[in-house]
């Protein structure tokens, strides 16, 4: 048999009831706009006793690092108020513990409006939120607290011209939070939007940051007028050491992030975009003037404000290593230097270029080598330069018919080279690198020289009665030709033998002409084996080697003369 309740059960029920209705409408109130707030702005205390568990919609690192869906320590603040006239202007003072903030303002019926940002200190406009929409809400994406104070102002926005719209209300949301983020990660402090105003970067820290607002009125560059940029500052360690830094920013969905590096003068100095929307972004490794700064501009392509979803920043330093590139190296006067042996290097933006500089000798005269490229690069085009930037050869390496491309037969004079590839794909690639091989040796006779593709530049043999042997000799590509001029003693007549040994694995095309290309004689050499013929030239002659289907740069062909 169930109990009965007593009457003052139920009137301690009722009492409870009520004190709990009172208490919840108390913390959900929302506090009403004092004028006048004009200049003077109407100041907030949040105290540490306040804060509650708060739904947060970023989704913060834990303290293993991963998202964390779960509450957070906090306070909402509603504060109602009106724009009266199209001069009025409301601002606030939230003074708090250190901490987190973010804001919602509501949409003001047919007002763009806007949140002005100001320094505590002077009242100064420092941040300026104007998504440039009627009636429209505006979001000011998480940031530090500076120094407990967080003072802002509400009026009407630039679209157009400020209307007396009557008693116009608005609801500001000020979200105070508490964050324990998880050690070394920190959230970005607005406003970093300037090169003055850029915040600073520690190896081994996690920066968080947003693309927010969609647009940033106190950006005046000529070419990137009003775009939100964050900005960050890094100052390299002065021991001397040559070392590389790397930088990383995760994918943000609907974001196409951009990191464009600037030195301590404000120089450009390199850029990074992928164009691909929905991805993160990654540096290949940047070379460190030892005890100076880089200053980082981050943005994304995407004109959208993204006030709920982070990115992660992270940046790390290593020692340097001969076998990787260190940008920048866009120009003859950055140019790594390339020794004999490999290096990784990669092409981070469609403009990119690399240029490498190859230190020739009387003892190291004699060039060859090889590039491999990724699928993804494989419109890449290869040249070697002069210093004066006189071009020796020019290659696209798709064209070459296989990868990796080779490059032999290069005597040089002794002075300084250069060389240099081009990105002319139509994407990037920094986690796939492209590899440089370079061989120096000394010349030695019966090597073939490139360029030697005609007449003109062919390579010169004299017959004096006795056995000689070109090569070893290499088709770079199908579009290469390689022509030798022989010349007998004294410029007589002579019936010479002439032998291809080619250890390609492609058939090649080998023609004898007379002094004036008038073709004597044309076979087909098959690969890996020996070909021979026996023919006259009248004092000279040239001996030409073409590719047929493909060219296997890989391996050589030799050319034997005997009577």
């Amino acid at each position: 048999m169930q109990k009965k309740r007593s009457p003052q059960f139920f009137h301690y029920v009722a009492v409870f009831t009520l004190f709990t209705l009172l208490f919840l409408q108390a913390c959900s109130a929302a506090l009403q706009e004092k004028e006048p707030n004009d200049t003077n702005p109407q100041v907030i205390q949040i105290q540490t006793t306040e804060l509650i568990e708060l739904k947060s919609p970023i989704a913060f690192p834990d303290n293993a690092g991963k998202k964390n869906e779960g509450k957070v320590l906090g306070k909402v603040l509603e504060i109602n108020g009106t724009l009266h006239s199209k001069k009025d202007k409301d601002c606030y003072a939230i003074e708090s513990p250190n901490g987190h903030f973010q804001m919602e303002l509501s949409a003001i019926k047919g007002i763009n409006s806007a949140i002005h940002l100001l320094d505590p200190a002077t009242g100064k406009v420092v941040k300026e939120i104007d998504d440039y929409r009627k009636s429209d809400q505006e979001f000011f994406p998480l940031s530090a607290i500076q120094k407990g104070r967080t003072s802002f102002c509400i009026t009407q926005g630039r679209r157009d011209p400020h209307i007396d719209a009557g008693n116009v209300p608005y609801q500001i949301k000020f979200i105070y939070y508490a964050l324990k983020l998880p050690e070394k990660f920190y959230i970005e402090s607005e406003p970093n939007d300037t090169f003055a105003s850029a915040s600073p970067l520690e190896e081994g820290m996690v920066y968080l940051g947003f693309y927010a607002p969609a647009i940033n009125w106190g950006n005046q560059d000529k070419e990137n007028r009003f775009r939100e940029e964050d900005w960050y500052r890094i100052t390299m360690p002065a021991d001397g050491e040559e070392k590389y830094f790397f930088l990383d920013v995760s994918p943000v969905p609907e974001s196409d992030p951009v990191i464009t590096i600037y030195n301590e003068t404000g120089k450009e100095v390199m850029k990074f975009d992928n164009y691909q929307i929905n991805q993160g972004e990654s540096t290949p490794p940047i070379k460190i003037v030892p005890g100076g700064s880089y200053f980082i501009r981050l943005h994304s392509n995407v004109i959208k404000s993204l006030p709920y979803s982070f990115y992660t920043l992270r940046y790390k330093i290593q020692d340097s290593k001969l076998s990787q590139e260190a940008e920048p190296n866009n120009t003859m006067e950055t140019a790594n230097l390339l020794k004999d042996g490999q290096i990784n290097a990669y092409l981070s933006h469609k403009e990119d270029v690399d240029f490498f500089a190859i230190s020739v000798a009387k003892d190291s005269n004699y060039l060859s080598g090889w590039i491999h490229f990724p699928d993804s690069l494989r419109q890449s085009t290869i040249r070697l330069l002069r210093a004066n930037q006189q071009v020796i050869f020019s290659q696209k390496a798709s064209e070459t018919g296989q990868n990796p491309f080779f490059f032999s037969g290069y005597r040089l004079e002794p002075g300084s080279y250069y060389l240099q590839i081009l990105n002319e794909n139509q994407r990037v690639d920094v986690k796939n690198p492209y590899q440089v091989s370079l061989t120096q040796k000394k010349f030695q006779s019966g090597l073939e020289q490139e360029p030697n593709d005609t007449q003109e530049q062919a390579n010169s043999f004299t017959w004096h009665q006795k056995d000689f042997s070109i090569g070893p000799s290499y088709l770079s590509s199908l579009k290469d030709k390689d022509t030798y001029k022989i010349t007998t003693e004294e410029n007589k007549r002579a019936r010479l033998r002439f032998t291809m040994v080619n250890e390609t694995s492609e058939p090649l095309h080998i023609s004898l002409t007379d002094k004036q290309g008038y073709v004597l004689k044309k076979v087909a050499a098959k690969g890996g084996g020996e070909t021979s013929f026996t023919e006259t030239i009248d004092g000279s002659g040239f001996v030409v080697i073409e590719p047929s289907k493909r060219a296997d740069n890989a391996n050589p062909y030799y050319i034997r003369i005997s009577k």
